[in-house]
């Protein structure tokens, strides 16, 4: 049985309800007592259009308690639920139209990530929300699959000399968007590797996949997906190295919770690629997220064997700073410097066989020492005066506070960002 989200980590109770809806049917339980609790619907609506957890979010809350929810909260939840249900019925009708079109041409397809749990395991695009959809294909067809799609009212954008040079490189074709409904921002991207080869540490290659997917329900010949291990191999992987444990955390407790509750898991086999892939340490960290925010429970000995080597108080401090880094809504930490500073020294990247390898020199965006997206423009130099003034003092005290306190809510609204940042595009 999950269990509620423990006292003593930095967080809302608004976050803990946000977590614990990740976990599906499992999570209820402990989801219950804390909608008895005072909430804040305003800031739970938003901050799960920022996790990208409607429709699911608020059916789930609805499940644990009818009652819970407010009537005044009820109108804007409605809309949001409406415009999130409807963008996921739509990416699923296209998914389907693309895979068609793409089996008429004879290319065969290894869906990933949260789409292939929604037709594998989920069965639902609305119990998994996404923004995208992945999908892996033999890079001998990638191009002929790209040139096809965009004759199927999926554009891409236009991109300078740089960004072809730059895309030359990576492990997917430039990203398409649907242009049939441009408003409701869902997009395609065609992968023919799950890392950058050039930069990834990881020694897990598409070849790997391909060998090993199965067919998922009612899915045609053509279209496979991961088996369930290499399925949360990619998801643990991705959001600890991709994602820094800081983006798409809502989306990554479901998707471990959906895998490892159902039974799907050959957890012996999961822990053998783990290790033999270099990944031990980015898999222990997504599982011990999942097991801390979401409160979905391992088996016995796993994280204990996967575990990076590090003093238990350097590992309960480490384990404070990535969940108040989870969501950011919370009082983050302000320096990128130390950031990255805290994720090499939690996951150990050299001792897993990393060498000098590090997310942000794979080209992946990172925020720099004032917070600010580094792949975006510059902050003033009015705005950078004020940040190392008093708003810089502030963020230190607000996230030093967090760190080394309880997460009531009396301690944690007091710390926690004012702002709510708009919501971004993830897989």
């Amino acid at each position: 049985m999950i269990e509620a989200v423990p006292d003593s980590l930095p967080l809302r109770t608004e976050a803990r309800v946000l977590f614990l809806t990740a976990a599906g049917d499992a999570g209820q339980h402990a989801l219950h007592p804390l909608l008895q609790q005072p909430l804040d619907w305003a800031y739970l609506r938003e901050i799960g259009a920022i996790e990208g957890a409607h429709p699911e979010l608020g059916r789930r809350i609805r499940a644990a308690d009818p009652t819970a929810m407010p009537a005044e909260a009820g109108e804007s939840w409605n809309a949001v639920e409406r415009l999130a249900g409807f963008r996921m019925a739509h990416l699923e009708q296209r998914l389907h139209d693309a895979l068609a079109l793409l089996g008429e041409a004879r290319i065969p397809v290894v869906v990933l990530k949260g789409a292939a749990l929604a037709l594998a395991v989920d069965r639902s695009f609305q119990a998994r929300p996404m923004s995208d959809v992945d999908v892996l294909l033999r890079p001998e067809d990638a191009q002929r699959a790209w040139q096809a799609l965009q004759q199927a009212d999926w554009m891409s954008l236009d991109l300078d000399p740089c960004m072809q040079r730059i895309y030359a490189r990576k492990h997917h074709l430039p990203p398409l968007f649907d242009a049939r409904a441009p408003t409701l921002e869902v997009g395609l991207e065609l992968h023919t590797e799950l890392f950058s080869t050039f930069r990834s540490p990881f020694r897990l290659d598409a070849e790997a996949i391909w060998r090993t997917a199965v067919g998922g329900h009612d899915l045609p010949s053509h279209v496979r997906v991961p088996d369930p291990e290499h399925m949360l191999l990619h998801c643990c992987l991705h959001f600890a190295w991709s994602h820094l444990l800081r983006k798409g955390a809502w989306r990554t407790v479901h998707d471990i919770a959906t895998l490892s509750c159902r039974g799907a898991i050959d957890w012996q086999r999961f822990e053998h690629l783990a290790r033999a892939t270099n990944g031990a340490s980015a898999c222990f960290w997504s599982l011990r997220m999942a097991e801390l925010l979401g409160g979905v429970p391992m088996p016995a000995g796993l994280l204990a064997s996967l575990r990076p080597a590090s003093s238990r108080r350097l590992s309960t401090a480490f384990e404070r700073h990535f969940v108040q880094e989870a969501l950011a809504t919370e009082a983050r930490c302000p320096s990128g410097h130390l950031r990255r500073a805290l994720w090499v020294m939690a996951m150990r990247p050299r001792g897993n066989g990393h060498g000098s390898r590090r997310p942000w020199t794979a080209g992946i965006p990172d925020e720099d020492e004032n917070g600010t997206d580094t792949a975006g423009p510059l902050p003033s130099k009015q705005t950078a005066r004020a940040w190392a003034g008093p708003g810089r003092l502030l963020a230190w005290a607000g996230y030093l506070t967090s760190l080394s306190r309880a997460g009531s809510d009396e301690r944690t609204r007091a710390v926690a960002s004012p702002a709510v940042p708009s919501a971004s595009r993830q897989a």
